[in-house]
C-alpha cells in the first residue's frame, strides 16, 4: 500500500551495489537494536556508518519530502547530458548508466558513454526519467 519506504531501501541497495554488505545491514539492525526503541536518525546513521556511503541527503529526499528525483537528461550519440531537479539540496544520489557511476547534481553534466545506441535507465532506482531537448 505505502510502497516509498521499500523503494528507498532498494535504491539504497543499488548505491551499495553489494548485497552481501546490504544484507549484513539489515541482519545488524536487527541484532545491534533488538528490543530496543530506535530514532529513524539512528538507522540512519546506522546504515550510513556500515555502509561506508552517507545517506543523509538520500534520507531527507524521501523521507523528509514527497518529491520523486526527476534524472533530466539528453543524448546525442556518445554523449549524454544529465542533471537531478526536483531534489533537495545537494542530492547526493549515484546511479550506474551503461556500465558507468555517475553523479548527477543539480547542474548539468556530460559524459562520453562506450556506444551511440540509447541509453537504458536502471528503474531499480526510485527516481523518475525525462528525456529533454
Amino acid at each position: 500500500m505505502y510502497p516509498k519506504g521499500a523503494s528507498m531501501l532498494h535504491t539504497i541497495r543499488q548505491v551499495i551495489n553489494n548485497d552481501e554488505k546490504f544484507r549484513e545491514i539489515l541482519r545488524g539492525i536487527n541484532k545491534d537494536f533488538y528490543h530496543q526503541t530506535v530514532t529513524t536518525q539512528q538507522i540512519e546513521n546506522y546504515i550510513s556508518k556500515k555502509s561506508g556511503i552517507d545517506f543523509s541527503s538520500v534520507f531527507n529526499q524521501y523521507l523528509r519530502t514527497t518529491k520523486v528525483p526527476v534524472l533530466e537528461y539528453s543524448q546525442k550519440g556518445e554523449e549524454l547530458k544529465f542533471r537531478y531537479t526536483n531534489t533537495v539540496k545537494n542530492l547526493k544520489l549515484p546511479i550506474i548508466v551503461d556500465g558507468v557511476t555517475i553523479s548527477p547534481t543539480d547542474q548539468w553534466q556530460t559524459i562520453k558513454l562506450k556506444k551511440g545506441s540509447p541509453v537504458e535507465f536502471n528503474n531499480n532506482y526510485y527516481i523518475d526519467y525525462q528525456k529533454v531537448q
